[in-house]
Order: C-alpha cells, then structure tokens, then sequence
C-alpha cells in the first residue's frame, strides 16, 4: 500500500499557499496479487489496486448525500487470466499486459494495451485489456499472437485541460464570411462499439541470440489515444459560435523492431522502432447547419468542396528510441536519443528528445534519482530521494519541472510540474 501527495508549483500565481494539490488519483493505493497452478498445465493470476483520490465533486447539497462524491475511488484490475500450458504452446484468456519493447520508459511499439496518463509525465504505464493470447516457444524462439476482443480509451489526466489549445485546430472564417468568435468547447465523442467483437489483432516473434535479444512486431487496431475528425457542431449564429469538437480513436497499422543486447566496456545497448500508418482524421462544418444558414443571410452558399481541417494527414511516421547504460560503481548511468512521442502523430510534428537518467545507490537504505528530457527548447527534470526506513517502509520526496512551449508535446504537460511526497508498504 502507499500514499502520495503532488503538489503543483508553477499555477501558483506567485503565492505559495495558492498552488493546488494535483489529482494523480493515487492518494491512496492498495494493491493486491494471487498466482497459482492448481494443476502442472494450468495457471491464473489476479493483480489489482484501490485508489483512493482526492477532492470532492460536490456541485450542489444534494451531492453530499453519495458517498462517491465525498470520498471517490476506483478500483484498477491489471491482469486477471487463466492459461492453459504445454509444452510449446501457452494459451491465456482474460485481462492481460502486453509489455513489448526494449527501451526505458517511452516504447514506441507497446500499443496493445491502452495508455494510462493519470501521470502524464510517465509514459510507461499501461491499463490491463480484456485479450485471447496464444505464445508458441521452443528453445530461444517465441511467438506471442493476440486477439483484442474490446476498445479501452487511454486513462487521461484529470489535472489537465485536454481541450486547452482546440481552436488551434480551426479556422471559420470562409464559413462565417469574416472572423469568427469561437465560444467554449465541448467535446462529441464517438467511443467504438465493443459489440461488434474486434478491436485489435497483434503478433510478435522473438529470439534470444548470445549477441542480443531481438523482436518484431504487428499491429492494427485502434490507437488508445483520441484524436479529432469527423463533422464539428456549431451552436450559434453570425460571428459568434461555440463548437462542438468530434473525437473519434482511429484505426492504425504499425510494424516494430526491437533489438537489446551487451556492447563494450560493460555498456548496454538497444534500439526500438515503430513504422505507423494511421487513419487520415479531418474536421469539417455540418452541411445541413451551414445551408439553414443561408436563408438567414449569414452567408450566401455552402462552399463547394467543404472547408477542413486536417488533424492527422495519414502519411506514414517512424518513432524511434536508441539507448545505452552502464554500471559505474554505485551508479547506473542511462541515455537515450528518441524520435517522437505517443501524442505526436504527424511526420511534421515529430520532435527529436535527448534522455538522461541517473541512479545512484547513496547507502543501504538511500537511492537518489536524476532525469532529464529535452527537445533542444524546452525540458523536463526531475529528482527523487527514496530512503528505505525500518527494512519496510519506504519514504519518497521528489519534485518534476517541466518548462516548455505550451503548443508542444512538452508544453501540454507543464501545469502539472510538481513536487511530491510518497510512502510505499509492501507486505
């Protein structure tokens, strides 16, 4: 079990008692684990957490008469399966991870699983997804192959506002004949129907060679983070319109490599790629609400083609991650050079990051960690210091800034600099 407390500093205003607590939920976790074989050729595992969160959606008095306003929870299962096993064939039924990729903490060709962003600073955490997997071995050599029965959208960040920079994506000034005042956004969203039986296919073949370990990978399905396209609504007349934004989880086909293995001079290294090919997503007016414009003489006729926006072209990317390590003494010392992150999804919008991190095992009961990641303009740095108390307990305090354009990838994410304070109890 743990507790945690993240405290934002840069929405402070300048007053230090202004800065809010930020809503990670995880003010309290309790997590649990049961494994077992109750046969030579059988196996389940149940692996699940309680999250206790902050705050209090409390709208009216009325509010406070349910529980789940006052004191909100959720309760995450990460994997509950049942795998019959031979002995060159695994078959596995159930909620599953599917942890794929080389690379440390950003990895390009882990897609089956959906993002969970409550941290939108961890890029490495993923929810557990309902699957039928079969995993053919012999020796050195696998084949994990994977049925995805249902959707399940990324877990976004509740300390964010993801709708922050929408009217980026739009431009009405050939529907309004002049500028146009955009109003508030609300979100349409369009979540795919589970009903249907298919979300996702995948497969990945593996070796292990005395140079290095190495993977490829297949995948079609949908991308677990949402992206815009479809008909925008507009509610409102002349030059003064609110807009509600169509989001949809497009389809998208990706082919990864993967390679990890011992270099020189005691040095680790690996690379993972990704070759994406996404669904084209564009945003056009309503026909039908742009024609009941023209007899109010807003505007004279309906543009012929319709105007768009174009929110992903559908050209094929790469996102790539090259990363070396060492053990030096006391300390692990990790670099790693990355081409795009999971929220950048144009060719164009791919930026080039450089990674560090360092651990360093100070005594037998203190660990202290440094990283860092920049794009060359912006940054994010972060450091904590754990120290282990009573062989059972361990205390956390750490703190995570992130300057950076607030239109970029980086950007987005700085509202929620922070410091933090955790224990953690295992037992």
């Amino acid at each position: 079990m743990g507790a945690n407390l993240h405290l934002g500093v840069l929405t402070c205003g300048g007053n230090v008692g202004d800065c809010p607590f930020l809503e990670f939920q995880d003010l309290a976790v309790v997590g649990g684990h049961v494994g077992g074989e109750p046969s030579e050729s059988v196996r389940f595992q149940l692996d699940g957490l309680f999250r206790l969160h902050q705050g209090t959606e409390v709208h009216n008095v009325e509010d406070t008469d349910d529980v789940r306003s006052i004191q909100p929870w959720s309760v995450d299962i990460n994997e509950a399966w049942i795998a019959a096993e031979g002995n060159h064939v695994d078959v596995r039924i159930g909620q599953q991870r599917f942890a794929w990729g080389v690379a440390d903490g950003i990895n390009p060709v882990d897609v089956v699983n959906p993002y969970d962003l409550r941290d939108p600073t961890r890029f490495d955490r993923r929810l557990g997804i309902p699957a039928a997997r079969v995993i053919l071995h012999a020796k050195q050599a696998a084949l994990d192959l994977a049925y995805v029965p249902m959707f399940r959208p990324a877990r976004l960040p509740e300390s964010l506002d993801v709708l922050e920079n929408a009217d980026e994506l739009f431009n009405f000034d050939d529907v309004g004949g002049g500028d146009v005042d955009i109003g508030e956004f609300e979100t349409r969203t369009t979540v795919p129907d589970n009903r249907i039986g298919f979300n996702a296919l995948a497969a990945r073949a593996s070796v292990s060679a005395p140079f290095a370990d190495m993977a490829a990978s297949f995948y079609y399905g949908r991308n677990s983070l949402q992206g815009v396209g479809g008909e925008a609504r507009l509610v409102g007349f002349g030059n003064s319109v609110d807009v509600g934004i169509p989001v949809v989880w497009p389809r998208q086909i990706i082919g990864g490599l993967e390679a990890k293995g011992p270099l020189f001079l005691d040095i680790a290294g690996w690379f993972e790629t990704a070759v994406v090919f996404p669904e084209r997503l564009t945003v056009t007016a309503n026909r039908a609400q742009l024609e009941s414009l023209i007899p109010l003489n807003i505007i004279d006729e309906v543009p012929d083609p319709m105007p768009e926006a174009v929110t992903q072209d559908g050209e094929p990317y790469v996102r790539t991650v090259v990363g070396l390590e060492r053990f030096i003494g006391r300390f692990i010392i990790n670099v790693q050079w990355m081409h795009g992150l999971p929220t950048e999804r144009t060719k164009d919008a791919l930026r080039d990051y450089a990674a560090m991190g360092v651990l360093l095992t100070a005594s037998d009961v203190t660990r202290i960690t440094l990283r860092g990641l920049t794009d060359g303009e912006g940054f994010l740095a972060g450091a904590d210091v754990e120290l282990l108390h009573a062989d059972a307990m361990t205390v956390t305090i750490g703190s995570t800034i992130i300057i950076a354009d607030p239109l970029l990838a980086l950007g987005l994410i700085m509202p929620l600099s922070n410091v933090s304070a955790s224990v953690e109890l295992k037992f």
